[in-house]
């Protein structure tokens, strides 16, 4: 049986200098492309902002003019398959399906599909949300374009529960998951202009997510798979929607493709990850 394990990830329980010096690589490897992806956000958040400010226009860049004017490419505006509405319709499928997938194995490198599966579900409701409260005409900031108490409020309470489930996600201690929760709400609905908000978003996420990853304690062969097929596709996605909105996302359903990507790399990363030897969980006295 052991030979017939992965040879790359083979950990050898006879053989203790073997598999502390592939535990050392694995974390290398991982804490090297998660601080890319890290670095790589923080680009991205600079050159939005750089943009956003007027001070230089990345359309020499190839952005397109559809994204520039929503912040999204979204397709088919003002209709049950806008963009918005698909990725709506696509996460909440795709949430259940990601579900039930992690109901089907307890081994605990996996434990990420079903943190996610909220997460992904959370990310459709909030799309959902945006043909209702995102005006096009009016590019200010979410609370100061919706007027109604009520419907100010379930907004607030929305997406404060957004960004708790994200947040939670990570490795923050104590209170600060929830500070972070009311810090960022309070940003996005009051200062953020509404056509930045999957900018604002996608930085603060994925940052507390690179910053998670430094801080895990699991740094096996799992860490720089996870980054690899689930993280970085998601930050070159990022990069790639307001590059190809007008040549080819726009005709295709937009920012679905971005939804797409989410849920890919997670089954991307499950599918590679069932096919190696399960992660050792440590016992007290190795702790």
């Amino acid at each position: 049986e052991e030979k017939a394990q992965p040879q790359a990830c083979l950990v050898a329980f006879g053989q203790p200098r073997k598999a502390v010096a592939l535990a050392m690589k694995a974390s290398t490897i991982g804490d090297l492309l998660n601080g890319l992806c890290g670095i790589s956000t923080l680009v991205y958040g600079m050159l939005i902002t750089v943009h956003a400010s007027g001070h230089y226009s990345l359309s020499s860049f190839g952005l397109g003019q559809a994204w520039d004017a929503d912040g999204f490419c979204i397709s088919n505006k003002g209709t049950l398959a806008d963009s918005h509405l698909l990725c709506l319709y696509f996460d909440t499928v795709a949430a259940l399906f990601l579900f039930i997938l992690s109901r089907y194995s307890r081994r605990v490198e996996l434990e990420h599909v079903a943190d996610n599966a909220l997460s992904v579900f959370a990310h459709g409701f909030v799309h959902g949300m945006a043909p209702w409260i995102l005006d096009a005409n009016d590019q200010r900031p979410i609370l100061l374009v919706v007027t109604h108490p009520l419907a100010r409020a379930f907004i607030t309470i929305a997406f404060a529960g957004f960004f708790s489930v994200f947040l939670r996600l990570g490795s923050w201690a104590g209170p600060l998951p929830n500070l972070q929760t009311a810090l960022h709400t309070a940003i996005f609905l009051l200062l953020i202009p509404s056509k930045y908000d999957f900018a604002y978003v996608q930085c603060t996420l994925f940052l507390n997510s690179c910053y998670s990853n430094f801080n895990s304690v699991d740094k096996d062969i799992f860490y720089p798979l996870f980054v690899l097929l689930y993280m970085t596709p998601i930050q070159i996605g990022a990069y790639l929607e307001p590059l190809t909105c007008d040549s080819f996302l726009l005709s295709w359903g937009g920012h679905l493709w971005f939804d797409i990507l989410v849920v890919v790399g997670l089954l991307a990363y499950c599918f590679v990850a069932i096919q190696l030897p399960p992660r050792k969980i440590k016992s007290k006295k190795e702790e």
